[in-house]
């Protein structure tokens, strides 16, 4: 879901992470990590947490399908450049 938000002329000023956590109501690590996935957009631009808000700013959030979070990434194994196997890194076999 997107949300578009404008800056009113009370909210002019006000550095984007502290507007967003009383108006969200999120902790500062989700502020923080939407802005680094770049969820968050500010005049359809990345931006970042100690931006100052200007009136008449459009603000563009995503907040997931129904406020879900985003699935973390599956980690593939470790493989090793020379040998393939999974491990360590070099390419020697320790036996």
């Amino acid at each position: 879901m997107i949300t578009y938000i404008k800056i009113s002329p009370d909210d002019g000023g006000r550095r984007l992470d502290g507007f967003l956590r009383d108006r969200l109501s999120w902790p500062q690590g989700k502020v923080q990590r939407a802005l680094r996935l770049k969820d968050i957009r500010c005049n359809e631009r990345k931006t970042t947490a100690d931006y100052r808000l200007v009136v008449g700013d459009v603000l563009r959030v995503y907040q997931g399908e129904d406020g879900a979070e985003r699935p973390a990434p599956e980690k593939a194994p470790l493989l090793s450049p020379v040998s393939g196997r999974t491990g360590g890194f070099g390419g020697h076999d320790p036996l």
